[in-house]
């Protein structure tokens, strides 16, 4: 009982903390006059194909490695190591390649690694006159480092808590670094219904020697409910910086083949896009197939008149 207390008294100050970040930064989003202004967009690309297809909607459902990207409050529900890989092609000849590592460690929390990178085709590279001078490439990178620890409040009934450290560096001709910090809450009211709040993307400004941008903060909610033994589905909401708000919505169904191989079905509906491209956007669907250990999982997303993405994923716990 007196551990209980004692949990309850540290979640208490940590959601104090959140809620004097989330105080602070209110007049952030207040309008739309920043939209695009941030820098190190790959920081808002989100993680893994599974959350990916539904709709980017990920961070009130843990169950692999990418929790680090969504909430990492989440990695401390992971109950055996986990990784998580994706290749992603991107419009315009990018590349967006993501992997993720976490472990429980017991009574003294979960630790996870990640690291995003993004590359862009060759582009050709011209002066004032429009004389070519050979052809270069855009590139992002950023790692995170995660610690989240999990108290149980009562029965069935649990909290955790995460923090996540960011390095984040942007090539450009140029190179700029920046440093950041996320932080994450995961409320398990039951073994059906969760909630999720965080800050992402807590830091100074990524500097260029001529100029510098914000790095792409966010707030982020969720929900997430177990409606039945297949079907799942979660809620986020954002308020970027840069951006108005938004809302992404997804579903999963799981369908048992054998006792050992599972099918996935899933989709989802983001609102980012819906008013700026033409055609067919904001939905997203994907597959899973997993056996014995194994996920390979697939998204599709499209955006419109610029293009279709795909995202291929693969997990794995041990």
């Amino acid at each position: 009982m007196n551990t209980i207390f004692k949990d309850m008294k540290m979640v208490r100050s940590t959601v104090g903390i959140l809620g004097l970040i989330l105080l602070s930064h209110t007049g952030l989003w207040a309008g739309s006059n920043g939209v695009g202004t941030s820098g190190a967009q790959l920081l808002m690309m989100g993680a893994g194909a599974r959350a990916t297809a539904m709709g980017q909607a990920g961070s009130a459902i843990p169950q692999d490695a990418d929790s680090i990207y969504w909430n990492t409050s989440g990695i401390a529900s992971l109950e055996k190591r986990t990784v998580t890989l994706m290749h992603a092609n991107f419009l315009e000849g990018f590349y967006y390649d993501y992997a993720a590592y976490a472990q429980p460690l017991g009574n003294i929390g979960s630790v996870g690694v990640g690291a995003q990178y993004l590359v862009s085709g060759k582009i050709n590279e011209t002066d004032s006159l429009g004389k070519s001078h050979g052809s270069i490439r855009f590139s992002d990178l950023a790692a995170t480092f995660g610690y989240a620890k999990r108290f149980k409040m009562a029965e069935e009934q649990y909290v955790s808590l995460g923090l996540g450290a960011k390095w984040i560096r942007s090539r450009v001709i140029e190179t700029a670094n920046a440093g950041a910090v996320d932080l994450g809450i995961l409320w398990q009211q039951n073994r059906k219904l969760s909630f999720s709040a965080g800050a992402q993307n807590i830091g100074s400004k990524i500097k260029f020697q001529s100029e510098s941008n914000n790095l792409p903060f966010n707030l982020k909610f969720g929900t997430g409910y177990q409606f039945a033994v297949p079907l799942k589905a979660a809620l986020d909401v954002n308020f970027p910086r840069d951006n108005e708000p938004n809302a992404a919505v997804g579903a999963e169904y799981t369908q048992h083949v054998t006792d050992k191989h599972r099918i996935f079905f899933r989709g989802g509906y983001n609102t980012t896009t819906a008013n700026d491209i033409s055609g067919v956007n904001s939905i997203s669907f994907g597959m899973g197939f997993a056996w014995q250990g194994y996920r390979l999982d697939f998204a599709w997303v499209p955006y419109g008149r610029l293009g279709n993405t795909y995202r291929f994923g693969l997990n794995t716990s041990f």
